[in-house]
């Protein structure tokens, strides 16, 4: 497989167009960033470990009938791809109370979580999750009263934000 032109690059990627119009190199790249990019730095060999979790997810997906893009993985960086239109959707995962997450839930900034929390940018994500779930701080007993987080829903209703940030049975 011939590696080709870039086409895409982004923070934790690069997307190569190869000599099959239907797949794609994706290259792994050790870049990291924080509070909205503000902060750069790179993490040595942290391309390498997100390609190989990736194609361990990927390949346990398969397995469970799953279908996905990945086709084959071809070096500790590179990972063979089929070519697709992608829906963005980022996905933050802590263990400690940080940036948003402090703002939205009014938790105190470096307070460790009894649970890892995670959080989405994306609407079509925040109506799919159940509300029925709490944030517990090792700083405060749950969130303040009035922050949506355990109310139960109605379908018609959406989640607030701060559930996404729960954590705990869903």
């Amino acid at each position: 497989m011939e590696k080709r032109e870039k086409l895409y690059e982004g923070k934790a990627k690069i997307v190569y167009a190869t000599d099959d119009p239907g797949k794609v190199i994706q290259y792994f790249k050790d870049d990291a960033t924080a509070f909205n990019a503000l902060k750069r730095g790179t993490i040595l060999g942290k391309g390498v470990i997100n390609n190989k979790m990736s194609a361990t997810l990927f390949q346990r997906l398969a397995k469970a009938g799953i279908p996905t893009h990945y086709l084959a993985t071809l070096s500790d960086r590179e990972m063979l791809c089929r070519k697709l239109d992608i829906i963005k959707i980022e996905v933050i995962s802590r263990n400690i109370v940080a940036g948003s997450l402090a703002k939205r839930t009014g938790l105190e900034e470096g307070c460790p979580s009894s649970r890892p929390s995670s959080s989405s940018t994306t609407n079509q994500i925040r109506s799919a999750i159940p509300c029925s779930r709490r944030i517990t701080c090792a700083c405060s007993s749950s969130l303040p009263q009035g922050s949506g987080v355990a109310q139960a829903h109605g379908p018609q209703d959406q989640c607030p934000p701060a559930a996404l940030s729960s954590s705990g049975k869903g």
